[in-house]
């Protein structure tokens, strides 16, 4: 109970440490914009609080589904406007989709699942952190290489 407040004080304490205030995306090989867009980290961030906050009240209160739903969507609302957006995705062997238009409206829908799977994994205990902390550094391994 209350364990994501403790993960977003580390994420805090190491955002403020190493993260930029802003992160400027590349340019995507196939798309016609000079720049690929910015990401503006504290408003980002903004968007874990609001999520951690209605988790840690939705552990306080016993929230309704259709208020927790209304939070998950405010927050990834709050990470789309903040500049994170997928745009493309590859698939192996078929290649990159692009969703120039509809980027915004997926991504807050990919959130908002993502969301979802870690809540509903959440009932055993250190499954979804492990699960999360594996994914994460599996991200990170592959955009090294």
């Amino acid at each position: 109970m209350l364990g994501g407040l403790a993960i977003l004080a580390g994420v805090l304490i190491a955002a403020a440490l190493w993260m930029p205030p802003t992160v400027h995306l590349p340019r995507l090989v196939h798309s016609n914009e000079t720049h690929g867009g910015v990401v503006h980290t504290w408003a980002m961030l903004g968007g874990a609080v609001l999520i951690a906050l209605v988790g840690a009240l939705d552990d306080i209160f016993d929230l309704r589904p259709e208020w927790k739903l209304l939070g998950q969507v405010a927050a990834a609302f709050v990470a789309v406007e903040a500049g994170v957006v997928v745009t493309d995705v590859t698939i192996p062997f078929i290649g990159a989709l692009q969703f120039p238009n509809a980027g915004p409206y997926l991504t807050i829908i990919w959130l908002v699942g993502l969301m979802n799977v870690v809540n509903f994994s959440d009932g055993v205990d250190g499954l979804a952190a492990g699960s999360a902390r594996s994914t994460g550094s599996r991200s990170r391994s592959s955009r090294l290489t």
